[in-house]
């Protein structure tokens, strides 16, 4: 990897440290370059998961939330939040098709979590809704070790301080919308 200049980036979204778990220079191409890349079928089959699974959210009281945090300087919006008197709920939609949790996936969750624990200054209980089901994500010490350094590198790389090398391991780039670019 090589360095550059460096520019600071304030707040960070959630979504640019899953992109820069699941492959930092889909990070780079799309946020600091500005590569432009087509909707792969699989993202408009997650928004249409989305849409009906965000029926079953609002019918059990949880709804969209937006946090925010000063602390890790990052932002987004969660599929889902509900607060109870001794608890905060995170509930993030998936469409794994058949397929475990990946490791983005995972962090992006963790992240809502530690977003909603400085928010509400209360435990969080993290979810994935997947298929009628929910898999609970533990927000134990290594999972918020790598919650913290995804953000530092997504801050990196946003920032112009980074520019990550082509993946060591080329396996997610044959459905990746950038592979021609990268």
């Amino acid at each position: 990897m090589t360095t550059q200049s460096t520019e600071s980036y304030d707040t960070i979204l959630v979504n640019d440290v899953e992109d820069f778990i699941f492959c930092p220079r889909k990070l780079y191409l799309t946020r600091v370059l500005g590569a432009a890349h087509p909707e792969p079928a699989r993202v408009a089959r997650g928004k249409k998961v989305h849409v009906a699974r965000g029926r079953w959210l609002a019918r059990t009281g949880v709804k969209e939330f937006f946090l925010v945090s000063e602390r890790l300087g990052v932002s987004g919006v969660v599929d889902g939040l509900k607060e109870t008197e001794d608890r905060v709920e995170i509930y993030d939609v998936k469409d794994l098709t058949g397929r475990s949790l990946l490791d983005s996936q995972m962090v992006q969750c963790a992240l809502y979590g530690m977003l909603a624990e400085e928010r509400f200054n209360k435990p969080v209980q993290v979810y994935v809704r997947v298929r009628g089901r929910d898999i609970r994500v533990h927000l134990d010490d290594e999972v918020r070790k790598k919650v913290v350094d995804a953000v530092e590198g997504a801050r990196e790389i946003l920032s112009g301080g980074l520019v990550p090398s082509l993946p060591a391991t080329r396996g997610k780039c044959y459905r990746c919308p950038l592979r021609n670019a990268c």
